[in-house]
């Protein structure tokens, strides 16, 4: 029982599901969206200052991204 609080807490912190008393655990279909941007943007700025470093240009790198959402959403059950 405590592995499985344990569960439902890390999913609950992480936005993938809410905790009610009445209704359990419910999944939380957007997530805590605020938080994914935050955490992305972090991620995006260290990841595009290595690419002015590496004077990689600002169109490749829209093209990368494009690239790698396209593929990722094509195979990715989330998406939709």
């Amino acid at each position: 029982m405590h592995t499985v609080n344990k569960a439902y807490a890390v999913l609950r912190d992480e936005g993938f599901v809410s905790i009610d008393r009445r209704r359990g655990a419910v999944i939380a279909l957007n997530g805590d969206r605020q938080r994914a941007e935050e955490e992305m943007r972090a991620q995006l700025r260290v990841m595009l200052a290595k690419s002015i470093c590496k004077e990689i240009p600002r169109e490749d790198v829209h093209a990368l991204v494009d690239e790698i959402y396209g593929e990722l959403l094509s195979n990715t059950e989330c998406a939709g």
